[in-house]
């Protein structure tokens, strides 16, 4: 049963991305990381890298990937015209939308003024 849970946790936040992106003509979402667990560029098996496929294969919008710990787009989201991957910083001005998917260190030091007039998800509840 634990393990339903957990497998349906990522449809229910690109569930939630969804709805807050259908009010916007061409929404931008940042989605703040990528790996299996924070602090480590290990993207495995990870739920985070299955939602922000998921968004852009949809093509729900313009989604921008932050990845502390890799220096480029995985190999499955390469190639995608609405994906590009970015800094966090730059990701946060442009966003509509903000998905925290992993909390790394990195993302505890952001200015939170900066997610003032944001619709903000956090999945992790870092910011909360």
């Amino acid at each position: 049963m634990a393990r339903q849970v957990n497998d349906g946790k990522p449809d229910h936040v690109i569930s939630k991305v969804e709805a807050h992106a259908s009010r916007f003509k061409a929404p931008v979402i940042a989605c703040l990381d990528l790996a299996y667990k924070p602090d480590i560029d290990d993207l495995r098996e990870s739920p985070a890298l299955r939602i922000a496929e998921h968004l852009a294969d949809s093509e729900v919008g313009e989604v921008l990937i932050v990845e502390p710990h890799i220096g480029e787009l995985p190999p499955s989201l390469e190639g995608k015209p609405n994906t590009i991957f970015t800094e966090a910083a730059d990701a946060i001005e442009r966003a509509d939308i903000v998905l925290l998917l992993v909390p790394h260190r990195a993302f505890q030091q952001l200015n939170r003024a900066t997610l003032d007039q944001k619709i903000l998800i956090d999945t992790q509840s870092m910011w909360a």
